[in-house]
């Protein structure tokens, strides 16, 4: 019990960690703590804070060309999580992350494509694992678009049949 409460307290020192060493992902982590208060005093202006931190981070990466970077500050401006909502400005991020992740679908397709002729499952096992490195965030990307052009109302079944599509 003792250990456990000990958690969140030791998760925050890596958020921390992290996030001044420009990891967006972590600020966000972090502000989410601090509205929880898990290992923190809750405080809606730090969790503010990091959350502005977070989306400039992640728009600095986005300009150098981490797709995920892009996906992630795209959904945060779409839904206005801590910062000023902007469907435009997601939107043009989400074509942004398409754009950069664009290259990994391509270069997924190939090893996908010659799973069907793989002669032993050796050689069917190495292209899973390279078409797995190369589409393995296509599934987020798709679920992050699908949450900022569906309604509420539609965003279920959207979400079954996405889910249906990939199995």
């Amino acid at each position: 019990p003792a250990r456990a409460a000990s958690l969140p307290r030791l998760a925050n020192r890596g958020f921390r960690k992290d996030c001044n060493a420009g990891d967006g992902d972590a600020c966000h982590s972090l502000g989410t703590q601090y509205i929880l208060g898990a290992g923190v005093l809750r405080s809606w202006d730090e969790q503010q804070r990091l959350y502005r931190r977070a989306d400039e981070l992640r728009r600095a990466s986005c300009v150098r060309g981490a797709w995920e970077a892009c996906r992630a500050a795209a959904s945060q401006i779409g839904i206005g999580d801590g910062v000023p909502r902007d469907p435009t400005k997601a939107a043009e991020l989400h074509q942004r992350a398409l754009e950069l992740y664009r290259d990994y679908l391509l270069v997924g397709g190939l090893p996908c494509a010659l799973m069907a002729l793989a002669p032993g499952w050796q050689s069917l096992m190495l292209l899973r694992c390279l078409t797995g490195l190369c589409l393995g965030g296509a599934l987020t990307l798709a679920y992050s678009l699908g949450g900022m052009l569906v309604s509420s109302e539609r965003r279920g079944a959207a979400f079954g049949w996405l889910a249906l599509s990939v199995q």
